[in-house]
């Protein structure tokens, strides 16, 4: 048997083999419950993390669910885009998806033939049945849940960083000595490289556009105060706009809480990204944004737990190359990237700078992604050698 939910999730189809299909009303979905919930049964759909979601909204627990075309796709092409059952049926079948869900129930079914197969041909099978295919009821389960947050105490910082970019307006224009929208590129390229003479980089576009970007203006930061202040500007006024503002507004008013979309499938390295609104990337750097983060809180008498794998992938290149100075560093508790400035630049650990042990970071992770793909694997110790990396430190 083979699942789809319709695009406007009206209707979901049936097909019970290549040429036998039904559609039915969602609302008639409970009817369907004692088989969605029969885990004796296997069943076949296409993007099983957004199918087991709508399940749990209406109280049905699905499982028998063995074969998600989708997760089959992502796994065999290593591309977002080509996993959606849409992009699955132009590619594998050479066919178009109608609207019909009777009819995308039958796609589903015809994928499922061609695709287990290859599955088990590229040695997929293991990491799909332990891995991918467990981690869509974690997420769906997830996304169903949500997070609470503080909208009070969001409110509260509202207030206050809306004084802020208006102190920060006002320092502005004082600066300028006159009033403009700062958040126009156009306006604040004009009386920063026009008005006031800065220096100018360079321009770009048809219209010869001075670039107004964030690395550009970081370049003159240090020596133009009004630049430090519109970098301060920017960058509440994103925090405010973002998420202390934009937080409150997505909150279902039936749940009291948050709820993201978790991506399984968006990006090809395997890694989970979040969407709508993105909760992984909730800033942490200034105390701002620790504030914003400490306004999402657990339910009465829960607590949130944070934990995170440290430097999990030059753990596992440490393991696969038992490359001593690696296996030592990590064994001793010592920070890798600073290890690595300290061994190519032939200094104590304490004397690396940030800046070093950044360009150290960005190389080892770049060796990381070398060694996934490549056959070559020379010693850790020869690739610190390498003129380029010792380069690429100082």
């Amino acid at each position: 048997m083979s699942l789809s939910f319709a695009s406007d999730h009206e209707n979901i189809g049936l097909a019970h083999h290549d040429s036998e299909a039904r559609t039915l009303p969602i609302a008639r979905l409970a009817e369907l419950k004692p088989y969605l919930e029969d885990a004796n049964l296997p069943k076949a759909a296409a993007d099983l993390k957004s199918l087991t979601l709508e399940f749990l909204k209406r109280d049905i627990r699905a499982a028998g669910f063995v074969d998600d075309v989708s997760l089959y796709g992502f796994l065999l092409d290593s591309d977002p885009s080509s996993c959606s059952l849409e992009a699955l049926i132009e590619r594998r079948l050479d066919l178009r998806a109608g609207p019909r869900a009777d009819e995308r129930a039958l796609f589903i079914h015809e994928l499922d033939e061609r695709l287990r197969p290859e599955i088990d041909r590229r040695n997929f099978r293991k990491l799909y049945e332990d891995i991918e295919l467990p981690l869509t009821r974690v997420l769906a389960g997830m996304e169903h849940e949500g997070i609470r947050i503080d909208s009070t105490e969001l409110a509260r910082l509202s207030r206050l960083l809306e004084a802020e970019v208006a102190r920060l307006t006002a320092e502005i224009h004082a600066l300028a000595g006159r009033e403009f929208n700062i958040a126009s590129p156009q306006q604040l390229g004009r009386v920063l490289f026009e008005e006031m003479n800065l220096p100018a980089p360079v321009r770009y576009g048809r219209g010869k556009t001075i670039s107004t970007a964030a690395d550009v203006l970081e370049s003159l930061a240090v020596e133009h105060e009004i630049v430090r202040k519109v970098l301060g500007f920017r960058q509440v006024s994103k925090l405010k706009g973002t998420y202390v503002d934009a937080l409150p507004a997505l909150v279902d008013p039936a749940t009291g809480r948050i709820h993201t979309s978790f991506n399984q499938m968006g990006a090809a390295t395997g890694r989970l990204s979040s969407s709508n609104p993105n909760l992984q990337n909730i800033p942490i750097k200034t105390e701002l944004g620790r504030e914003i983060r400490a306004a999402f809180i657990p339910r009465e008498g829960w607590q949130l737990v944070v934990a995170d794998y440290s430097q999990i992938e030059l753990r596992l290149l440490a393991h696969m190359s038992e490359d001593p100075v690696l296996i030592d560093a990590f064994r001793n508790g010592e920070d890798i990237h600073t290890r690595t400035a300290a061994e190519v630049m032939g200094v104590p650990p304490m004397l690396v700078t940030r800046e070093a042990r950044n360009n150290a970071k960005a190389v080892n992770f770049g060796i990381v992604t070398a060694s996934a793909a490549s056959a070559w694997r020379p010693t850790w110790a020869s690739r610190r050698k390498r003129r380029g990396l010792h380069q690429g430190l100082l």
